[in-house]
């Protein structure tokens, strides 16, 4: 392909899509949107040859001035925690919310800072070894929307690092020498119960049992209300899977088996809720 062909092509898929950003499986399609020269074009391979295999490197003036990223990654890498807050708030002021997908770059486009340019904002706020506590709790008091999984795998990689304070050392120590000193303790017989303990802790695994389920429950509801604010109705298929980094779903219900959760309620699970399934239409479906 010469390269006033392979320039079209990169334009265009900056007008349609609001970045150079190109998937490595991309490959133009014969539409209205894209110029008819270049339908067909692999430009995800392209862009691949451009960025690692110096293709069309005598136009590098011209591939630069238009914004091409030529070092993705590095935007991953280096990008500023400072650039990144940047970025969230820009996002909001755009959007309305923090439902940022995991594959949201940012786009070079006029209503973005230059400097901002190419950061993959989603990949970042998706990488639990991005986040450590500070920053996960001015993240989330900005009102980023968090996944669960990536903020108890981020919390839990915190804990992992961390150092022991002096302190906690110098109780280690003086129980552990206490110990040496005392000897082996004489074990207790089994399945006599200690004076002056409740019995048992039924009630607590109760309450805890309820609150799981409650959880459980807002998730069904929040993804139902979302499929039909989506779909306009609740006729969910018995194989729907609530997708994952779409804004339009809430993180809660992503990766849920919708329609298998439906098969269930109609069978009678979540009876309890009877009257809120009523009140979104879901009987009438």
């Amino acid at each position: 392909r010469g390269w006033d062909c392979v320039k079209c092509a990169l334009l265009a898929h900056q007008k349609v899509f609001g970045h150079l950003m190109v998937h490595f499986k991309f490959v133009i399609p014969a539409e209205p949107a894209w110029p008819e020269e270049v339908w067909g074009m692999k430009l995800g391979r392209i862009a691949g040859n451009i960025k690692h295999n110096g293709a069309y490197s005598e136009h590098m003036d011209e591939l630069q001035g238009m914004g091409f990223p030529f070092e993705s990654n590095k935007h991953m890498r280096q990008a500023s925690f400072d650039a990144v807050k940047r970025a969230l708030v820009k996002y909001k002021c755009l959007f309305g919310h923090l439902r940022v997908p995991k594959d949201f770059v940012v786009p070079a486009t006029p209503k973005w800072p230059k400097d901002l340019w190419g950061v993959r904002v989603g990949a970042l706020v998706f990488n639990p070894t991005y986040f450590d506590g500070p920053k996960l709790k001015e993240l989330k008091a900005m009102g980023l929307r968090v996944a669960p999984k990536v903020e108890s795998q981020a919390t839990a990689l915190g804990a992992a690092q961390a150092p022991a304070s002096p302190g906690e050392q110098a109780d280690g120590e003086t129980h552990a020498t206490s110990a040496m000193q005392a000897g082996p303790k004489t074990a207790k017989p089994e399945g006599r119960r200690q004076r002056g303990r409740p019995p048992g802790g039924a009630q607590e695994k109760s309450e805890r049992k309820r609150t799981t389920e409650e959880t459980k429950w807002k998730s069904v509801k929040q993804a139902l209300l979302a499929y039909k604010s989506v779909f306009g109705d609740l006729a969910v298929r018995q194989k729907y899977v609530v997708p994952d980094n779409k804004p339009e779903w809430p993180y809660e219900a992503w990766g849920l088996k919708l329609g298998r959760v439906v098969e269930c309620i109609k069978k009678g699970q979540y009876g309890e809720h009877k009257a809120e399934l009523e009140e979104m239409g879901f009987f009438a479906e």
